[in-house]
């Protein structure tokens, strides 16, 4: 198969960590308070926009959210061991590599600087007053919409379908890229929800250059 665009998700897919995870704990938040929220939210028990502002006002009660820690903590990120080969091999194949993700523009920036990827979106942005205090998130209620949005606009932008992407995923946010193109592709390990909508399963990065010949 020769798809248009190759489309990868950032944490967890790309990275060996999640980004609002190390943010939150380095600004104060306990692990267990940050799994908290994060579980109410993933059962529907609260929205998305409850569960965010809900990390703004601890950030704020914290008092460690400065853009010079806030930058500093999300430029640490931690990619898995063959993303990078992997990237490269893809693009010397001929394929154009894209990441679309809900994470922070500030991480997305610089990894895609490093990958040498050159087109990216990201879902939230993280807005300073002018002292260099954290006042709020930039970001859209709905990551899966938004994401599948983003890849839309994209398609239309260079005159291709949107079932002539691949997208790699990992998470639940993934889920409306994979029904719209149709060519998902998420790790073993994931959870089942998301491994019923993808078209293929690998182990590890590696693993898609079986699939991307």
């Amino acid at each position: 198969m020769k798809p248009e665009l190759i489309c990868f998700d950032f944490d967890d897919t790309l990275t060996t960590q999640n980004s609002w995870y190390s943010l939150n704990t380095a600004l104060g938040i306990y692990p267990e308070e940050d799994y908290k929220m994060y579980t109410a939210y993933i059962n529907g028990d609260i929205p998305y926009d409850v569960w965010i502002n809900k990390i703004e006002d601890l950030y704020k009660a914290q008092g460690l959210a400065t853009k010079e820690r806030i930058v500093n903590v999300l430029s640490r990120f931690e990619l898995r061991h063959d993303a990078t080969l992997v990237i490269s091999e893809l693009q010397k194949r001929g394929y154009e590599v894209i990441i679309i993700s809900g994470s922070f523009d500030i991480t997305i920036t610089q990894a895609a600087k490093l990958l040498n990827i050159n087109l990216w979106r990201a879902g939230t942005t993280i807005n300073f007053d002018t002292n260099d205090n954290f006042t709020h998130f930039t970001y859209n209620n709905d990551e899966g919409l938004n994401k599948l949005n983003q890849l839309h606009d994209i398609c239309k932008q260079r005159n291709i379908l949107i079932t002539d992407c691949v997208c790699v995923g990992d998470g639940a946010n993934d889920i409306e890229l994979f029904k719209a193109t149709g060519q998902g592709i998420c790790f073993t390990n994931g959870t089942d929800e998301v491994k019923s909508y993808a078209k293929w399963q690998i182990v590890n990065l590696t693993g898609l250059l079986d699939i991307l010949t």
